[in-house]
């Protein structure tokens, strides 16, 4: 068996690091989300709230010179990211700033940077870099509440936005660049110890990691990969080059918005060859797998898994048990949300619940393209034009000039944020 001694040499330095107690309570990233951002036309790009009006357009706003003008003239020509609890994340030249949706006393927008790099507000506080500065946790008034130098005791190069409650975060250990990787909580105390080669959010409250200690005799190949809660227990094994990166990656690789291996209590685990596969559930019991006819897309959310029948290359959907709740009979499904699921069906998009009762049906294919559902509100991307309406009361839509992007998600959730206090570079 073949060793690793770069990675050898990392046993005894895992040890200086210890776990606390910490909070447990959270809020995945697709429940933060509180507003879009549209793009209108090139280098007009306009923030939007949760039901569809445009940021402020009915307010006086007052500029850093104290003129007042309308706010729906309000326009930037970088990128709007989607709003996480209450700030949008503007691209503002080679930084970001934070762009609340609220206004100060003196009518101002409240604006926080800019930032080198910075995450968003998923918990109260987020990791935010300076130029020239290393990694601090900023609170919602743009504070450093800490530096991620001083609560780890030595570098902190790697930080990532917190999800299930945790930031992950990486200290470099070797001089070429090999980084050990553990999670703090919003205090900055190390819940997960520094035991990891790889650690990565996994969804409802559990992480993939590639332990250091477990496999540090064996040639990465040979490497097991783990599934892990808060408090570093083992959920699953499983062998790491035996099943696809997308099982327990956040990409879903189709549609932009990530999903994590789990949702709600369950997870679905693909083999590279796409032949074998099971569904788990987070205490890792296998519910169904390798089901005849049945094959998997990959795509679930809290319990409902996307399949395609072979037979007739349709797709519909199935329980965590393997039993059919809709079947297969659609040309694509488009995405899941909580109650319903949209899907199409002769060259035409319909909102569906999971009893398989038409909520909604909407265009016909060439005219409208249904992008997701967030907090009940559906986004429909036309030629020239977004709608957003209530799945509940269709015929109050609010219609938003623009043919371009929209971010109805965040794009930069599974982004390294990194110290700015050395040259980047990738571990």
């Amino acid at each position: 068996m073949k060793t690793n001694p770069k990675l050898s040499c990392l046993l005894f330095i895992t040890a200086l690091f210890s776990a606390c107690s910490g909070d447990n309570s959270y809020k995945e990233p697709d429940k933060c989300i509180d507003g879009y951002g549209v793009e209108q036309a090139y280098d007009r790009w306009i923030p939007i709230e949760i039901e569809g009006k445009q940021l402020f357009a009915d307010k006086m706003l007052t500029d850093d010179k104290g003129e007042q003008f309308k706010g729906s003239r309000m326009h930037f020509k970088n990128i709007v990211d989607c709003c996480i609890n209450g700030f949008y994340r503007i691209k503002n030249g080679h930084n970001y700033i934070l762009f609340g949706n609220t206004l100060t006393n003196d009518g101002k927008p409240n604006v926080l940077g800019p930032y080198y790099m910075v995450g968003m507000f998923y918990e109260d506080v987020t990791p935010a870099v300076k130029e020239g500065e290393g990694i601090g946790y900023i609170d919602r008034n743009g504070d450093v509440v800490f530096w991620l130098d001083k609560v780890l005791g030595k570098k902190g190069k790697i930080a990532y936005n917190f999800m299930g409650g945790l930031s992950v975060v990486g200290t470099p250990v070797t001089n070429d660049g090999i980084t050990i990787y553990g999670a703090i909580d919003t205090k900055g105390n190390t819940i997960i110890p520094f035991d990891y080669f790889k650690l990565e959010y996994a969804g409802s409250g559990l992480w993939y990691a590639e332990n250091l200690t477990k496999n540090a005799e064996k040639d990465y190949d040979d490497w097991v990969a783990d599934i892990i809660d808060r408090n570093g227990n083992v959920i699953i094994s499983f062998p790491r080059k035996d099943f696809s990166k997308g099982t327990f990656r956040h990409d879903n690789g189709n549609h932009g918005p990530h999903q994590f291996a789990f949702s709600g209590d369950y997870s679905l685990m693909i083999n590279y060859s796409g032949n074998n596969w099971k569904i788990i559930d987070r205490e890792g019991n296998v519910l169904a797998e390798n089901i005849d006819g049945i094959k998997p897309s990959g795509e679930h959310y809290h319990g409902n898994f996307i399949f395609k029948d072979k037979k007739n290359h349709k797709y519909g959907i199935m329980a965590p048990n393997g039993e059919i709740k809709i079947e297969a009979q659609f040309t694509k499904i488009i995405f899941l949300s909580d109650e319903v699921f949209c899907a199409r069906k002769n060259k035409r998009y319909y909102i569906y619940d999971y009893s398989g009762e038409i909520k909604l049906e909407y265009g016909d294919f060439g005219s409208s393209r249904p992008l997701a559902i967030n907090k009940n509100y559906l986004l429909v991307q036309k030629i020239r034009e977004i709608e957003i309406f209530p799945l509940d009361d269709t015929s109050n839509k609010e219609i938003i000039n623009g043919g371009g992007m929209v971010t109805y998600y965040d794009q930069r959730l599974m982004d390294k944020i990194y110290s700015s206090t050395n040259e980047m570079w990738m571990p």
